[in-house]
């Protein structure tokens, strides 16, 4: 198969490293020509994305070499690779097979079950095929790469369960109001777990944003990173009537919300859902706020509850996810031998065929006269003879190259019958012509 891939990802390498090495679409492009124009590679994809940097080639006389792609690597981005060499993953054939689906399927992913690296990868695909890189191989690797993702989050539940606890917030909110389109947001406090809870639920289409913290310039600086509006942080609880869903952070040592304020605001929202998350510690929300009706209060320990749980669930899902994958490798890696093994048994078929006709044309000039019905059957009689006779030998080969090990069998089949391994003719007939079809 000749196949090679070396990369680097957010487990084997820093950002500093994975930024130095990163390709623009632009990039790669230009990277595919120069490693069929320096390298001698027939066939490349470039996959690169935040969280990965990757190089899949092959070449069909001789294997890859990685040390060559990696001084590629340090050459297209001027890098020294001591610098990125102990960072690198390398996997040839199956194995690579096995880590692009993996990849696809976000098995491999930072965030297990997202869906963004099946366009990244679809992406990465394109760019090659419009350089003429993705030949016989890769462009055959790539779309079963592309199916299998798909596949994979068809079947399995990996991209269900949130397993952070900023996603873990957003899904509760889901439930609560149904949709988040809308919705108005108070962020209490600006720290970090804040910051992604307020990102996805603006990925959620929640319209509007109040930001309110002990540090005016802080509130600030986060309404204006989403498109808000910050206020005094003594006018806080006056806004609850505006919040939908509170997000609460503050690093107070003792509730800053308390049951009565909750009330008012619910009488003056006509007692409308509240969705209030509190990530702090110690909290920020007096727990007998959860007592009222229409008011959802959930702390970090019921956010962490949840993740541990939806982690727990995961796990079977990956193992599901996995199993799908070898499924996967095992079915293309089998139809990748037996389409290698195709140039042998075209050569052994068209060879014996070749036999057949010199035969049949020396018979025929024997027999003399002879009707046209006559000469078709015997033509007919002398191409089920060969089939028959090759129907057993092209399935042992066919088999035997299936399991694993059929560089053997065909070179014994080339030796045993002296096929001409230089021809090709043969091989671009397979299947086209009824000669080649034994059994028939």
């Amino acid at each position: 198969m000749k196949l090679a891939a070396l990369g680097l990802n957010h487990r084997s390498a820093p950002v500093e490293i994975r930024e130095r090495l990163a390709f623009t679409p632009e990039q790669a492009a230009r990277a595919l020509e120069m490693l069929r124009s320096q390298a001698g590679v027939s066939e490349a994809v470039v996959l690169s994305t935040c969280n990965r940097v990757e190089l899949y080639a092959c070449r069909p006389d001789e294997p890859i070499h990685f040390r060559d792609l990696q001084a590629f690597l340090a050459r297209f981005h001027q890098l020294p690779e001591e610098q990125f060499s102990s960072c690198l993953y390398k996997y040839r054939d199956a194995e690579a097979i096995e880590h692009l689906f993996l990849v696809a399927c976000s098995g491999d992913s930072m965030v297990l079950g997202e869906t963004q690296i099946l366009s990244q990868v679809k992406e990465a695909y394109r760019v090659a095929a419009q350089a003429g890189m993705a030949g016989p191989l890769l462009g055959r690797l790539f779309q079963h790469a592309l199916a299998v993702g798909k596949e994979v989050h068809t079947l399995t539940g990996i991209g269900k369960l949130k397993i952070s606890v900023s996603s873990v917030a957003v899904d509760f909110a889901e439930k609560i109001f149904t949709s988040l389109a809308g919705r108005t947001l108070l962020v209490l406090g600006a720290g970090k777990v804040s910051e992604l809870t307020l990102k996805h639920m603006v990925h959620k289409g929640v319209q509007t944003i109040l930001v309110s913290n002990r540090t005016p310039e802080k509130a600030e600086q986060l309404a204006r990173a989403f498109g808000g509006r910050s206020l005094p942080f003594e006018l806080m609880l006056e806004n609850l009537t505006l919040a939908d869903i509170v997000i609460s952070s503050t690093g107070s040592p003792k509730p800053i919300i308390h049951p009565q304020q909750v009330r008012e605001a619910l009488r003056r929202r006509r007692h409308q859902p509240m969705f209030l998350i509190d990530i702090a510690v110690p909290r920020d929300i007096d727990p007998a706020v959860n007592e009222m009706d229409n008011v959802f209060l959930y702390d970090i320990d019921d956010l962490e509850k949840a993740v541990a749980e939806n982690r727990a669930a995961r796990q079977s899902e990956i193992l599901e996810c996995r199993r799908l994958v070898a499924e996967r490798v095992d079915q293309f890696v089998n139809a990748i031998r037996i389409r290698d093994a195709g140039p042998v048994i075209a050569r052994l078929t068209e060879k014996v065929h070749q036999m057949r006709q010199q035969e049949l044309e020396r018979t025929l000039n024997k027999l003399g006269a002879l009707s046209a019905k006559d000469r078709e059957e015997i033509e007919y009689m002398t191409k089920r003879i060969i089939n028959k006779l090759l129907n057993s030998p092209i399935s042992t080969i066919r088999q035997e190259v299936a399991k694993g090990d059929g560089h053997r069998i065909l070179d014994a089949a080339e030796k045993l019958f002296d096929l001409d391994s230089d021809s090709e003719e043969a091989a671009k007939d397979e299947g086209k012509d009824e000669r080649l079809e034994p059994g028939t």
